[in-house]
């Protein structure tokens, strides 16, 4: 069974939703902001609501994966065009908003932190860091994974789901807190 445009349309709706929510009520101090009723531990119900809304993400990821196994199990041949494409409408959009972004500092009187120094505006320009603006933090894993989908649907199609699932817990337990906590135990444990 595949998903049909319309039903990744769909789940776009529903992480928007969630994205909405995510961003107007993960809030704990609304400061009469608006008034919030019930709340649990002088926290806003609201606020723990606001937390699904963090599903946005993988939402958004399982679906720019799953169109990529599609359009790449569907083009036999080299995708590194079309990728580079992507990537390039991308940037482009990316880069007007930088500029953008670092000219109104700029005219606002904050020419010492937007644009900084010449090697701070270059390292935003080429997505090295997002020190203007934390919200960028994906665009450089969003490259990355665009770059490398044709081997990663190629590992994917090899093994079975099994092995891909364990290694990817690995992995995650590896980059995770839980993961160094049990590193430094084994490695407690062997000396």
């Amino acid at each position: 069974m595949e998903l049909s445009r319309s039903d990744s349309k769909m789940l776009k709706g529903v992480a928007i939703l969630l994205m909405v929510l995510l961003h107007l009520f993960t809030r704990k101090d609304v400061n009469g902001l608006y008034e919030t009723y019930p709340m649990i531990n002088e926290v806003p119900l609201v606020y723990y609501i606001g937390l699904f809304g963090d599903a946005c993400r993988p939402i958004y990821l399982f679906l720019t994966g799953y169109a990529f196994f599609i359009f790449i199990n569907k083009n036999k041949g080299s995708v590194l065009n079309k990728n580079v494409s992507r990537i390039f409408k991308l940037l482009i959009n990316y880069w007007i908003v930088l500029f953008l972004f670092v000219s109104i500092g700029f005219i606002v009187g904050k020419g010492d932190s937007f644009p900084g120094s010449l090697s701070k505006f270059s390292l935003d320009f080429f997505v090295i860091t997002n020190s203007y603006n934390g919200a960028w933090w994906f665009l450089q894993i969003y490259i990355i994974i665009v770059l490398l989908s044709p081997l990663l649907i190629k590992v994917v199609n090899k093994y079975s789901w099994t092995i891909l699932l364990l290694f990817s817990g690995a992995i995650y337990l590896v980059r995770s807190n839980v993961g160094n906590m049990l590193l430094i135990l084994v490695i407690t444990l062997l000396f």
